[in-house]
């Protein structure tokens, strides 16, 4: 029950305090609930809730500039998920917007962990599991953009089998799209929080969750607006995919040093 007290605590005193105070906090605590040791009722009657223990101890500026950063990375992340198909700024100006958000999500998340966030010895068995997973869904990404790009109108005869069992095969990536950019933007997020509770290295997860979000949304508003195709078409956007792809990677690689 002590160790259920103490994982509590260490939790809330790593979101909310600067890491070294965080890390002392934690230290002398676990002197304090060993001396004498005790249920974690006994503890919490004795010192009181953990969140509440380390509320007392949190200084509120510091704790309101990292909300603050945290609620702006995450916007980065799932502000796109919410885009309107019929939006003129989404669809015009998606070029633009996708640039700003990947350099200030990517840029922030580097320059506020590598200042603030804390490198452990060994990196977390998780961690190159679900980068893999990432960097695969955005390889595939460009893979199938590049696929029925080269020639749309094979692509929808290609996919038209498929109607009896699915139904639309577009819609059907739409929503596929859609979907998994929230829970690609979701799994940014907790990069973010696990980069300030745990290892900092964890922010690589969310450079690579929001490349994923921006090409997916790209993708998709892109089908759902085109209606006209020429020669070469698609390089322009295939090569502004290929972009956040590398800025992702490149991201990436900084985050893991």
């Amino acid at each position: 029950m002590k160790k259920t007290y103490m994982d509590r605590l260490a939790r809330w005193a790593l979101w909310r305090l600067p890491r070294e105070e965080a890390e002392s906090v934690i230290a002398d605590y676990q002197d304090i609930v060993n001396h004498p040791p005790g249920t974690e009722e006994e503890l919490v009657r004795r010192l009181g809730k953990p969140q509440d223990v380390v509320g007392l101890l949190t200084d509120s500026r510091p704790y309101t500039v990292w909300l603050g950063v945290f609620i702006l990375l995450s916007l980065c992340a799932l502000a796109p998920c919410f885009s309107d198909d019929n939006s003129a700024l989404w669809v015009h100006y998606f070029d633009f917007i996708a640039y700003i958000l990947s350099v200030l999500g990517t840029l922030g998340v580097l320059v506020w962990f590598r200042r603030y966030g804390a490198k452990e010895q060994r990196m977390p068995r998780a961690l190159p599991i679900v980068l893999t997973v990432l960097i695969a869904w955005c390889g595939g990404l460009i893979l199938f953009n590049w696929l029925w790009m080269r020639d749309p109108i094979a692509y929808v005869q290609a996919t038209e089998w498929l109607e009896p069992y699915i139904g639309n095969f577009t819609m059907v990536v739409t929503r596929v799209f859609r979907f998994g950019s929230i829970a690609a933007a979701l799994a940014g997020v907790w990069g973010l929080v696990k980069a300030r509770t745990g290892d900092r290295r964890w922010i690589a997860v969310y450079i690579m969750a929001l490349s994923s979000v921006l090409l997916m949304i790209g993708s998709l508003l892109l089908m759902r607006t085109l209606a006209s195709f020429g020669d070469g078409w698609y390089w322009p956007y295939l090569w502004q995919y290929i972009i956040i792809f590398l800025a992702g990677l490149i991201g990436t690689g900084a985050a893991l040093r």
